[in-house]
């Protein structure tokens, strides 16, 4: 029998802002939260061209449908 690691944690529960899902663009962050990735995960597959965005200055955004297109199978 394995034992747990003491220090372990389970993960949070997510609030999904109902109204941050009304929007028709997404950051990189809102992005990962709404996933659960890290912001750094999203930035590769944006990279890798898995996860279409378009960069406005510095800043990525990513299109509603692109992500409903993404999550769904």
């Amino acid at each position: 029998m394995t034992e747990k690691n003491p220090n372990h944690r389970p993960p949070k529960a997510r609030q999904i802002d109902q109204e941050a899902l009304n929007r028709d663009f997404f950051t990189v962050y809102e992005v990962a939260d709404l996933l659960g990735f890290h912001w750094q995960t999203v930035l590769r597959m944006i990279r890798s061209g898995e996860l279409p965005a378009k960069k406005y200055g510095r800043q990525w955004r990513i299109k509603k449908a692109d992500l409903e297109a993404f999550t769904t199978p």
